[in-house]
């Protein structure tokens, strides 16, 4: 918008007068700036009308929940399996029911188990001897008063025949861990012992994380009492169990049910919609939440579109009016910094370039070089066969020079028949070979004009940027570069360093 003021301010400078054009813009600007409110008004009204609560409640919440659910429960099923298989194994259930001889057995045995699987831990507790046996070889006997081998007890009264478990895996790794516990039966259907494998509850946090980043939900996983067991990074910290968060407390009932549903509730000025599943395969309830907040950044987001939309229709009507202008101010542009005659730049812009190219050279310890080149016997040429002639050869040789380079490179018409090459990131040894494959270029191509056939040389000047180098040294040195290849027989390429 800045160029298109500068070019009004222009324009009514240069005493452009106003005429009866200018009214009908003014109505054009105004009826169009009217309708564009109007519209952008509308689409945001309609927007936040029909899609925020709506959305939420009817298609967000409850795709999100079920995706989380199967997804959950994919990743939960292979600990699951394995613990049904150390259960069923027939080696466990003989070595239990001949007397526990050679705990070493088992000891292999759980040591198979967890490298095989990759799990955090494997274990398995006798229910005769209460020997706690894991792949460390080392025997504990369970501590039926404590609370860190509570869990075994509850284990031997379930009526299904396994638990998904979080809690710190006490007798190890001091970590927080994700325990699958398997009833162990005899071949006659008697309890015998519990055998399991626990991971790592990372694994499991990452998975809700990475579903809550993909879903933009908070997600919470319960037990059947309310126990938020696990919950994605952006969670509300303050819900350790729902039925003690008084905002929950009314719709925790229903929740912890495993009816499925949709449930609100009342926090912190805003209203957080939320739907539960319950995952019979683990006893957890899946809680999926989202608060009107997301709501009302999509009203937002409507009020930027309108925004833009206005943007737009400003922008185009502006740039209409100026484009006669702006038509004219570009053709001074291009006069600035290009050479009227070959299209490439000229000394003016090229001096811009090579400056910036230096400094960034400095600032980041890169090396530029420059290759000056200039056409061997231009008067002789001219004076033979004409200024027309001649000038037809500088257009070739800058096209010339133009397809042996990469679009980083700059071409410069430095003056008369003298041309110069920015070659940016370019070391001394790249930069020779470039000069090289210009020259022969250049050499090995005839120049037809009308029913004349000229030949054309060149004689080249290389140099690469040094430390503390200017614009002139850099210059310096590429013209004594090029003298020298004149002055040792032309049509060569001289590198001063």
């Amino acid at each position: 918008m800045a160029g298109c003021g500068y070019a009004l301010q222009r324009y009514f400078l240069f005493g452009v007068g106003v005429t009866s054009t200018k009214k009908r813009l003014l109505f054009s600007v105004s009826l169009l700036l009217v309708v564009g409110f109007l519209i952008t008004s509308l689409v945001s009204y309609f927007i936040a009308l029909n899609e925020l609560r709506d959305n939420i409640l009817e298609q967000d919440l409850p795709l999100s929940v079920d995706n989380i659910y199967y997804d959950m429960r994919d990743e939960l099923q292979r600990p699951i399996f394995i613990s049904s298989l150390m259960a069923s194994d027939t080696f466990l259930r003989d070595w239990v029911m001949e007397g526990e001889n050679e705990p070493e057995r088992m000891v292999r045995f759980l040591e198979n188990v967890k490298s095989r699987y990759n799990t955090l831990s494997s274990f398995f507790i006798s229910d005769k001897s209460h020997i706690y046996y894991d792949p460390s070889g080392k025997k504990a006997l369970l501590n039926q008063s404590g609370r860190e081998d509570s869990w075994y007890f509850r284990v031997k009264n379930l009526k299904e025949p396994y638990e998904v478990n979080i809690d710190v895996d006490y007798r190890n790794s001091q970590l927080l861990t994700i325990f699958v516990n398997h009833k162990v039966e005899d071949f006659n259907g008697q309890f015998i012992g519990v055998a399991g494998v626990g991971l790592e509850v990372n694994v499991a946090k990452k998975f809700i994380d990475e579903s809550s980043r993909r879903f933009k939900h908070e997600i919470y996983f319960l037990d059947l009492e309310g126990d938020v067991k696990l919950a994605s990074s952006n969670a509300n910290k303050n819900i350790k169990n729902i039925n003690n968060f008084s905002p929950m407390k009314e719709i925790a009932k229903d929740i912890l049910s495993g009816k499925k549903g949709i449930y609100e509730y009342q926090y912190h000025g805003h209203t957080h919609y939320l739907t539960a599943r319950h995952v019979a395969d683990f006893n957890w309830i899946i809680l999926v939440e989202k608060s009107d907040k997301d709501g009302k950044e999509s009203m937002f987001n409507a009020l930027a579109i309108n925004i833009f939309i206005c943007i737009i229709i400003i922008v185009v009507v502006v740039s209409s009016t100026n484009f006669t202008i702006g038509f004219y101010q570009r053709e001074l542009e291009v006069m600035a910094h290009e050479d009227k005659l070959t299209g490439v730049y000229n000394r003016h812009a090229f001096d811009v370039l090579l400056k910036d190219t230096l400094q960034l050279d400095e600032r980041e310890n890169t090396v530029s070089s420059l290759a000056l080149f200039d056409i061997d016997y231009f008067k002789k040429i001219n004076d033979q066969h004409g200024h027309l002639v001649g000038d037809e050869i500088l257009k070739i040789v800058a096209k010339k020079i133009q397809a042996s380079l990469r679009q980083v490179d700059v071409v410069c018409r430095w003056g008369g028949e003298e041309f110069i090459i920015l070659l940016k990131h370019t070391s001394q040894e790249q930069a020779i070979k470039v000069a090289e494959q210009v020259r022969e270029q250049i050499e090995k191509c005839e120049y037809k004009m009308a029913k004349q056939t000229v030949t054309v040389t060149i004689s080249a000047g290389v140099t690469s940027y040094q430390p503390f180098d200017t614009t002139q040294s850099m210059l310096s040195r590429a013209d004594k570069a090029l003298y020298d290849s004149k002055h040792a027989g032309r049509n060569r390429v001289t590198f001063l360093g």
